[in-house]
């Protein structure tokens, strides 16, 4: 089982971009009903700090195949962290 403590960068809990990766797989995964699929284009702009007692992560699916992974916090906006 993996925890947001079991990765700290600086001082601080972050989610590893592997995982937001492994989420999109997964979901691509169950979306398209395949066994296989391919990331391209894949960008981790920024980390996903889990400092704050509430967090929320969001991957979004775009029509045209890409994806966004986002996160908000309490009193904060959204921001992309990885896009493909």
């Amino acid at each position: 089982l993996y925890t947001v403590e079991d990765h700290i960068v600086y001082a601080e809990s972050v989610i590893p971009g592997a995982a937001h990766l492994v989420i999109v797989v997964s979901q691509q995964k169950k979306i398209l009903g395949r066994k296989n699929v391919s990331l391209r284009g894949v960008e981790i702009r920024e980390a996903a700090v889990v400092s704050i007692k509430e967090f929320l992560l969001q991957i979004v699916h775009q029509p045209d195949g890409t994806f966004l992974s986002k996160s908000a916090g309490a009193g904060s906006g959204w921001k992309t962290h990885v896009t493909g």
